[in-house]
């Protein structure tokens, strides 16, 4: 599911929630213990308005206004917090073939994002430009998460060779070693740029990731590229339950995580509430999963790459024959008869 340009995924919340924990007992308060409470309570939910998501970051900040703030919750984010993109970037073969794959799956991330890049000499400059989250700690925020990113995927403590931010500079120094946004990243942050870029030497690109997994990669960029071609978002109350209960599944099923507790759990809704607003409109959960399920396997059949123990794998079966089982009831025709018909048509 193709996130709205309006909307972040919920997940960018945990590294909120790692920061206001890692404070120094004395630098916390009520207030800081009621926005952490508040913040475990909505990290279920599967995407949240990126005005919410910014009033979030105001609101970690009103309780502790240090310097670089946006960046240091940034560099708190870890690969899971990216969903399925950050799992599938950590199982390519190496850095550039996962910045590849970030930008081309950056829309399951935070929909009218949008990234280009630039090469001059020995170094890359990697751009972005967002339609909604544009205060400067969201700015922030959104460098330190890639920077973070690209420290898991190299496996040490990386730092670009310079960050570009696109607001002016603030009036802050540390009086001995220059602007407190170096010390924080390690390396020249630059101001007041036409926008968001992050500076790496070229050659960086070519570094081996130590978690590649080829057949993983596979997978994963399957599922993805499932979701990114999943239809639009619907734009009324039930609509935007459904929609992200579609996403929550599809998301879910490389855990096979998949029952309604399960799933219900993970949105953050009570099971009854959950069970109540599908009946309401006519459907029941198991209905639900079996109408995605199908159309993803229609899908990943027509793969040639993809065995069927692989299909099985990726709608979240721990065994193929329950696949297999399942695919005859819904068509009446096996897993292997329904390939053989779509080779047979090509």
């Amino acid at each position: 599911m193709v996130k709205q340009p309006d909307y972040i995924p919920s997940t960018f919340i945990e590294p909120m929630i790692r920061y206001l924990r890692s404070l120094d007992w004395r630098e916390k308060s009520d207030v800081t213990d009621s926005l952490t409470g508040e913040l475990l309570s909505i990290r279920g939910v599967p995407s949240l308005g990126a005005a919410e998501y910014c009033e979030l970051l105001d609101r970690v900040q009103s309780v502790d206004d240090s310097v670089a703030l946006g960046l240091k919750l940034g560099l708190m984010a870890e690969p899971r917090d990216f969903g399925i993109v950050g799992y599938l970037v950590l199982s390519c073969g190496n850095v550039g073939q996962a910045l590849g794959r970030y930008r081309r799956f950056q829309q399951l991330l935070q929909g009218g994002l949008r990234s280009w890049v630039e090469t001059e000499g020995s170094v890359l400059r990697i751009h972005w430009s967002q339609q909604s989250a544009n205060t400067p700690i969201a700015l922030e925020y959104s460098a330190g998460v890639f920077i973070s990113l690209c420290r898991a995927l190299v496996g040490r403590q990386f730092s670009p060779s310079r960050v570009g931010l696109p607001f002016d500079k603030p009036d802050i120094s540390d009086g001995v070693n220059g602007c407190l946004y170096d010390t924080v990243v390690g390396c020249p942050v630059v101001f007041s740029c036409p926008s968001l870029f992050i500076e790496v030497p070229a050659r960086m690109m070519a570094m081996r990731i130590a978690t590649s997994d080829p057949h993983l990669r596979q997978l994963l960029e399957t599922q993805a590229s499932a979701m990114l071609q999943s239809p639009d978002s619907s734009t009324d109350d039930f609509g935007e339950f459904f929609d992200a209960l579609q996403t929550h599944i599809v998301s879910s099923m490389k855990d096979g995580e998949l029952s309604a507790e399960a799933v219900a759990k993970g949105m953050g809704i009570p099971l009854r509430s959950f069970y109540r607003r599908l009946s309401e409109n006519g459907h029941s959960f198991r209905s639900v999963l079996a109408d995605i399920r199908l159309r993803l396997a229609k899908q990943y059949l027509a793969d040639p790459n993809l065995s069927q123990s692989d299909v099985s794998f990726l709608l979240g079966y721990s065994e193929q024959s329950s696949f297999i089982r399942a695919f005859k009831v819904w068509t009446s025709v096996t897993p292997g008869d329904y390939r053989a018909t779509i080779q047979a048509k090509k």
